[in-house]
């Protein structure tokens, strides 16, 4: 099972001031092995995933800046980190989301969380914030379908 994690790197370095560098890096550019390091240090300690109580390991495989847009923001870059989740059990079975990347310093920072089916399509989650971070977020496979 894989899990992707995207938010604007602007956040990022308000949140997280040691991520200045990225500012140097052009969407499509390769992020050093370095800033790797370091956003997988920074993101494992704000991010976990658990099943019955049992943490599961997390691998960060791919980091990446990307251009995006919105109306309401312009243009901006967004981080997009790939991590596989090791030791699920099955699909039925709720997960337990801990994550308070950004938000643990920019407060009106959301999280969205959504399944990707194969054809590509998204289906909704859970969307939290902050506050209701704090305990994780059940992540009921279930109510996507996912038996």
């Amino acid at each position: 099972m894989q899990l992707t994690l995207q938010f604007p790197v602007e956040d990022l370095i308000i949140a997280a001031p040691e991520f200045v560098a990225l500012e140097d890096v052009e969407a499509g550019q390769s992020v050093s092995e370095e800033l790797t390091d370091e956003l997988t240090r920074y993101l494992s300690r704000h991010l976990s995933v658990s099943e019955n109580g049992v943490s599961l390991d997390l691998n960060m495989t791919d980091v990446r800046l990307q251009p995006a847009h919105l109306d309401h923001l312009g243009q901006f870059t967004l981080l997009v980190s790939q991590w596989e989740m090791m030791g699920a059990e099955k699909d039925s079975t709720p997960l337990e989301l801990s994550y308070d990347a950004v938000m643990h310093e920019v407060r009106n920072h959301r999280a969205t969380v959504q399944w990707i089916e194969p054809n590509g399509d998204l289906r909704l989650i859970s969307e939290f914030g902050y506050f209701d971070a704090a305990n994780g977020v059940l992540l009921d496979l279930r109510a996507v379908g996912r038996q």
